[in-house]
């Protein structure tokens, strides 16, 4: 989990760039990925479910994840599930799960303030300055906290602006987010939330040359996009701790309307995706709990460059953990899923998965675990119908779900509450992977590899000395397309080796320096511009806190070393910024 505290000291405006210092995480310019089942598709579709608060927040008509939506001053800590997960949460946890756990009110009223701002460094090369200006951005949020009566709940308004350090970079952002509780009685509540955000921002496709990486042909100057989305939801539980039983139903959407003004033409989308889920907990006793629900969706969309499609989908699942022995847990569990796509029919499912830990010392924990799991294409993945700055997707109606088979063993060891070293072995196995891939023409279809396999290691390590704490997480993995027996290639923008390093000197009154860097190795294969120079990324950031009374200072300097480096071609990623932050509880 990564913690509410770990995410103030980061001090960043987008919750990209913390978990970019997650381990076992990387983000490949948007496009999440968990020990590297997502390469880079721009931007459509995922392999990790990306909740809030349970939640999932995925669109009907791209399938990608909302990161200007999510409540980056709200959350209390962030969970995430490693591996494939569908036995549980169905489509599109094929590669795992993150769950945002937003902050609960207060029982008194609470305000605070966040001011943020700074400015990106200009490059190191004459050539490569495209302004005589420092590109400036800052963002601002105002949180509010309250109480009365039965009703508890928080009320977010945040704004951003950026001037982007890139031509055509610019972005500007209003969102609000709201939570509430209601106690209905001593056994039933009801929650609600909602997150809704306007965005307009430039968009830079690829870069005019190499001698002007931050600059975008004169045609393209101009490209942009405004869009507006939100996710709301409505779950009423009912806890009966006698009778030791739980039952929740949950009624969410997931509203997306985006627009974008292109030299190659105009685009634009609207969907809905409409989902309830039923699930009910019985714990017969304290070694033992048994989960059984039902999670339904249906999307729509209205586009002109998805056309209008619809679809649905039903599942069952069960899921029983229980306590052999004192040192032995086990758990198993089933999901079933039905799914139906106008144009392209339907199609079912079975996602079985067993785990099992077993504690050899108070200290030391062994665990293995297997499964399956499967993903549904996106809307976008199957008839994308578009061409822009020379690239051509064309639809493929006939575009089937991924499957996979994963199993994992791994070793736990902890020493009191201060140190923890964690090793994992994980393999995963795919038929009909979803990527995609150019034709003799050089135009795009997504596809269905029909074998491609993940096997990997991932090692982590956490340490407390005396006002020291330090992270290290280092994963190697090893992703090949087997289409070809004759002629295996690695799966594109998968680094073989990542590693993200943080180090945090905590001193008086819980004030912190800290360092975080992340390494990712060259990629092996990309898909767009194959000749272009590839390096891996290293990227050292240095940061500070100090807290006075009601007031928290931030100073953080990225990219302290001005590295350059790219995670899809011909976009060069961010020089070096600073970037100050006060936080004030008014109270």
């Amino acid at each position: 989990d990564v913690y509410k505290r770990q995410i103030l000291k980061k001090n960043v405006t987008d919750l990209r760039d913390v978990l970019r210092t997650t381990g076992g995480v990387n983000i490949t310019e948007s496009q999440l990925s968990i020990r590297n089942s997502s390469g880079y598709t721009r931007g459509v579709g995922t392999r990790v479910l990306f909740m809030i608060d349970g939640v999932p927040m995925i669109p009907g008509d791209t399938g990608e994840i909302k990161w200007e939506i999510v409540p980056l001053n709200d959350i209390d800590h962030i969970e995430i599930l490693k591996g494939s997960s569908s036995a549980l949460y169905g489509s599109n946890a094929i590669g795992g799960v993150i769950n945002i756990i937003t902050k609960e009110a207060k029982k008194k009223q609470e305000l605070r303030l966040k001011l943020s701002g700074g400015f990106y460094d200009k490059p190191l090369y004459k050539q490569w300055q495209w302004t005589d200006n420092y590109q400036k951005y800052g963002d601002m949020s105002l949180n509010y906290s309250f109480k009365y009566n039965k009703l508890t709940g928080r009320a977010t308004i945040s704004g951003l602006y950026s001037e982007g350090y890139r031509m055509a970079g610019d972005d500007q952002q209003e969102n609000i987010f709201l939570s509430s509780n209601y106690q209905l009685s001593e056994e039933n509540n009801l929650d609600f939330l909602a997150s809704w955000g306007y965005e307009d921002w430039g968009i830079f496709t690829m870069w005019e040359s190499a001698e002007h990486p931050y600059e975008v042909k004169p045609s393209e100057a101009n490209n942009r996009t405004n869009s507006t989305k939100g996710i709301t939801s409505l779950k009423l539980n009912s806890r009966h701790l006698k009778e030791n039983y739980f039952w929740s139903a949950k009624l969410y959407n997931m509203y997306t309307n985006w627009h974008s003004d292109l030299a190659d033409g105009n685009m634009w989308s609207r969907s809905n995706r409409m989902g309830l889920e039923l699930q009910f907990n019985y714990k017969p006793h304290s070694n033992h709990t048994l989960s059984i629900g039902t999670d339904n969706f249906y999307s729509d969309i209205k586009s002109q460059t998805f056309a209008k499609h619809s679809g649905w989908s039903t599942s069952l699942y069960a899921q029983d953990e229980f306590k052999l022995f004192d040192k032995f847990v086990t758990n198993v569990g089933a999901r079933f899923d039905y799914f139906y796509v106008d144009e392209t029919g339907s199609d079912w499912q079975i996602s079985p998965k067993a785990g099992v830990v077993y504690h050899i010392t108070k200290n030391i924990a062994a665990r293995a675990s297997g499964g399956t799991g499967f993903r549904i294409p996106s809307m976008a993945e199957m008839f994308t119908d578009m061409f822009q700055s020379g690239l051509r997707v064309e639809p493929n109606p006939s575009l089937g779900p991924e499957r996979s088979i994963s199993a994992e063993v791994g070793l736990n060891y902890t020493y009191g509450k201060k140190h923890s070293i964690d090793a994992a072995f994980f393999v995963n196995h795919y038929q009909d992977m979803i990527e995609p891939k150019p034709d003799s023409m050089y135009i795009f279809h997504f596809v269905n590899l029909s074998t491609a396999r993940i096997l990997g290691a991932e090692l982590g390590v956490r340490s407390n000395i005396w006002r020291f704490t330090g992270n290290v997480n280092y994963v190697y993995t090893d992703a090949k397309d087997y289409t070809n027996p004759d002629s295996v290639i690695w799966l594109s923008y998968r680094p073989e080796h990542q590693l993200t390093f943080s180090l945090d000197l905590n001193y008086y009154h819980s004030n912190t320096i800290g360092i975080d860097y992340r390494y990712f190795s060259r990629y092996k294969k990309v898909e767009y511009y194959t000749d272009d120079r590839r390096v891996p990324a290293k990227i050292l950031d240095v940061r500070a806190n100090y807290r006075f009374r009601q007031f928290t200072l931030s100073g953080k300097v990225a990219n302290l070393l001005q590295y350059y480096y790219w995670e899809i071609e011909r976009n060069m990623c961010p020089p070096r910024s600073f970037t100050i932050s006060l936080v004030y509880n008014i109270l």
